[in-house]
C-alpha cells in the first residue's frame, strides 16, 4: 500500500519539513519572541512608573506628617 502521495520523515511518521518551511516557522517564532519582549519592556516601564509614584507619595506624607508633629500641636503620634 501506498502513503497516498504524502512524503515520510526519515523517522517514517511522515512529518518531513522543508528547509524552507522550517526557516519560515523559525522567523515567526522569533518575531513573536521580540514581540513579547517588547510587550514584556512597556508593562515593567508602566509599573515602575506607579511605584516610583507611590514611593514619592509616602516620601511626601511621611516628612508632612513628622513636621505636623514637629511643629503644631496636633501630633498624630502622641494619643491624647
Amino acid at each position: 500500500m501506498g502513503n497516498g502521495g504524502a512524503s515520510s520523515g526519515a523517522d517514517g511518521s511522515g512529518n518531513a519539513v522543508s528547509a524552507s518551511a522550517a526557516w519560515v516557522a523559525s522567523q515567526r517564532i522569533l518575531v513573536l519572541a521580540m514581540e513579547s519582549l517588547d510587550m514584556m519592556r512597556n508593562v515593567t516601564g508602566v509599573v515602575k512608573e506607579s511605584l516610583d509614584r507611590a514611593d514619592a507619595y509616602v516620601f511626601f506624607l511621611f516628612h508632612f506628617l513628622l513636621f505636623l508633629a514637629v511643629f503644631t500641636d496636633d501630633n498624630p503620634f502622641v494619643d491624647g
